[in-house]
């Protein structure tokens, strides 16, 4: 079912109960915080009718969607809330962090602290054990200095602090501006 956006806004403060604050709504998400408690609502397929895009690839058919909302997905889906990860969805992290630092820090931003943390430790953990190859893996990555300073590694780092400069591009023949 889909809800227009400006439905969902007056529903939300149109109740007698306390007015949510810090509203954000994305294609994908509803974030607020209602009496102090921080409220999130996320899906695979976007909740509002004017978001919804009915763009996809022209010869694979693949929905389109803002790498926002993909990292978005990929960080409260499989990863938060199945409690695991594989070794494409780290790498995509690691990748987005360093070259798309604005689309990581806006999916990261609607993690709270305990989330941004689990997310880390599943990684860590990772790092320690990595497990046996689960789906697809990375293969001929744009930027291998990532598989080779440990992804496992900078991904759990990106989590704890969105900002650290990974320089992964370095030493890299293909990297962009080189």
């Amino acid at each position: 079912m889909t809800v227009p956006k400006d439905q969902i806004n007056r529903e939300l403060h149109d109740r007698d109960a306390p007015s949510p604050a810090d509203v954000s709504i994305g294609a994908t998400h509803l974030r607020c915080v209602v009496a102090g408690v921080p409220v999130s609502l996320s899906g695979t397929h976007g909740f509002w009718t004017e978001d919804h895009d009915p763009c996809a690839e022209a010869s694979t058919g693949v929905p389109l969607a803002a790498s926002t909302d993909i990292l978005l997905r990929k960080m409260q889906g499989r990863t938060l809330a199945q409690g695991r990860a594989v070794a494409r969805d780290a790498y995509d992290f690691v990748v987005a962090q360093a070259v798309d630092p604005i689309s990581f820090r806006d999916a990261f931003a609607h993690l709270d602290e305990e989330q941004a943390q689990a997310i880390a430790e599943t990684f860590g953990a990772l790092a320690d054990t990595p497990p046996k190859a689960e789906g697809r893996g990375v293969e001929a990555p744009t930027y291998p200095a990532i598989l080779e300073r440990g992804m496992w590694t900078l991904a759990a780092q990106i989590f704890r602090n969105p900002l650290a400069d990974l320089d992964i591009a370095k030493g890299d023949r293909d990297a962009p501006g080189r």
